[in-house]
């Protein structure tokens, strides 16, 4: 006959083997779940939302091949502001303006007005005036956005 005190000790034994038991279940399911969901997301091909809301510029050009005399910056990328014959100072400085909500990364980013004598002739339909352009950190020209288009 098992006495009350040894049927309480092996209740307590059942629960903590539960608990354990339980604990376990849990902790495979937060990290498994996770790897579970990012394979069938990448079996789908699923990206996201588009992030890139300009067009790509057709043929990557080094920018030094385009437009001379470049300033000379360290690992920074670049934004050049097609100006004419003349840049306007205010729609320079809204482009700063913008650069500048990337908080501590604005510093990474260097503006280049460019003006029609700055083009090389060969290139002179490469840089369209109504377009800014987006060149990586290796001076090559990526992307292209409409003048009044919001940069990402």
């Amino acid at each position: 006959m098992i006495e009350p005190r040894d049927n309480v000790t092996v209740n307590m034994q059942t629960r903590t083997a539960n608990n354990r038991q339980n604990t376990l279940y849990w902790m495979l399911l937060v990290f498994i779940a996770p790897m579970v969901f990012a394979i069938i997301l990448q079996i789908l091909s699923y990206a996201g939302e588009l992030q890139n809301k300009g067009d790509w510029v057709k043929h990557s050009y080094p920018i030094n091949e385009i437009v001379h005399p470049l300033p000379r910056s360290n690992y920074s990328w670049s934004v050049l502001v097609p100006c004419g014959t003349k840049c306007d100072t205010k729609y320079l400085t809204q482009v700063q303006n913008g650069i500048g909500t990337l908080g501590t990364k604005a510093n990474l980013v260097t503006i280049i007005p460019v003006t029609d004598n700055m083009i090389y002739q060969h290139h002179k339909s490469t840089i369209r005036p109504n377009h800014l352009y987006l060149a990586t950190p290796q001076k090559e020209l990526i992307l292209q956005y409409g003048k009044n288009q919001v940069m990402d």
